[in-house]
């Protein structure tokens, strides 16, 4: 793609940096990031949320859930306890205008067509449509009406800003003719030699405090040509979170450019899990090893790229205090993906009263909570548990409940 007619010239990183608006090229100049681990004097009480939880309140709760990331080789979506540490009272800047608006509308949205439901009727959530309701504004299928419109929103995906609006819909309302197979074999060396790099994060945490990898990060994530890699742009994101850390801001969740990261990845993996048929009918000709590797890059990788993502979100949004849409985030992302750090967190959350369409905590004209309120709740946390329930190594007790028939 040139990058004259980039609508974004420099890249996430490099505005973030403070270059000249005027700067082109494809090679930007990598920052030196001082890298600190974390301190030997920090402490944390681990802790799982299950049922146990149940008679906490969500406001206490997540008052003491960490911020920090979560550790782990991205091999699994997430690991088997939430880590707890205080947490900040300060709230980052308000978005802009146009941001609030369209996060209002979505939230209008979601609550009016995706979370409503008549009385003694049962809640029936679309949780792919919801989450692109979320990100976009509306569902891919409505927006996107071709399959190439999405092929466009993948091969120029430095259009996409990671702003909370989602904007630039026209650039890829195009009428291109891609050689789909040329695209992917395009991306193979580029796969190669992400993956290379994530085995060898995979091998030890040390590896992520080496140079080169956050230069493989940044340069993944701020690709411009060919087809994305949803899973570098969020594991970027993770890595300014965990190793960037800002002495001057209360909390990196602060720092807006991550949260950029998050929602372009987000998005991006949506795109993806849509444009997945048409890629995978052109990438029958291709070799074994070509084909494993593009099977890893739109299944398993794409799904660790949105985890990762939804699951970021979802703590910005605990961080600042907007816990029905933290509670939203995690319950997508435990449908969408399987995870069970999410999951659990939904679960409290939900048990709670926070989650959009949770109205389990309202009380009628008598003072009564009602039946089919609680009883939409409760079906919701049983969905969740069954998926936690396929999961190797679960062994919570107390659960069985959410097996019943009257909650399918």
């Amino acid at each position: 793609m040139d990058s004259s007619s980039n609508y974004y010239s420099s890249s996430l990183l490099s505005a973030y940096l403070g270059e000249s608006e005027s700067a082109s090229g494809d090679q930007h100049q990598l920052p030196q990031i001082h890298i600190e681990g974390s301190t030997s004097g920090e402490t944390y009480l681990e802790e799982n949320l299950g049922t146990k939880s149940n008679n906490s309140t969500l406001e206490k709760a997540f008052s003491n859930i960490s911020l920090e990331p979560r550790h782990s080789t991205i091999s699994t979506a997430s690991s088997a306890s939430t880590v707890f540490s205080s947490m900040s009272s300060e709230k980052v800047a308000e978005p802009s205008s146009e941001d609030e608006q369209f996060f209002e509308y979505v939230v209008g949205k979601l609550k009016a067509k995706y979370y409503r439901y008549e009385k003694r009727s049962t809640l029936n959530v679309n949780w792919g449509d919801a989450a692109e309701v979320l990100f976009f504004g509306d569902s891919l299928d409505s927006l996107f009406t071709d399959r190439t419109y999405l092929l466009n929103y993948l091969v120029e995906s430095s259009y996409e800003l990671g702003e909370v609006r989602f904007s630039n819909l026209s650039k890829y309302h195009t009428d291109r003719h891609y050689d789909v197979t040329h695209l992917l074999k395009k991306l193979r060396p580029n796969l190669q030699k992400f993956n290379g790099v994530m085995d060898l994060y995979a091998e030890s945490d040390v590896n992520i405090e080496s140079p080169e990898l956050f230069e493989i990060f940044s340069s993944s994530a701020n690709h411009s040509d060919g087809l994305c890699i949803p899973l570098a742009i969020s594991m970027f994101g993770n890595w300014l979170l965990t190793y960037n850390k800002d002495k001057a801001l209360a909390s990196n969740y602060e720092n807006s450019l991550i949260l950029d990261y998050f929602r372009k990845a987000a998005r991006l993996s949506l795109v993806l899990r849509k444009v997945k048929g048409l890629l995978e009918e052109n990438a029958v000709s291709l070799d074994k090893a070509t084909h494993l590797e593009l099977n890893r890059y739109w299944d398993k990788d794409n799904q660790n790229a949105l985890s990762a993502s939804l699951y970021g979100l979802g703590e910005y949004y605990q961080f600042t205090h907007n816990y029905d849409v933290a509670v939203t985030l995690w319950e997508l992302n435990c449908h969408l993906t399987g995870d069970r750090e999410s999951g659990h967190l939904a679960i409290l959350g939900l048990t709670d009263g926070f989650g959009l369409g949770n109205r389990s905590k309202e009380h009628n004209r008598f003072g009564r909570k009602s039946r089919s309120h609680k009883f939409n709740t409760k079906r919701r946390i049983a969905h969740l548990y069954r998926i936690l329930m396929k999961q190797p190594g679960f062994d919570e007790y107390g659960v069985s409940w959410a097996t019943k028939e009257k909650y399918d």
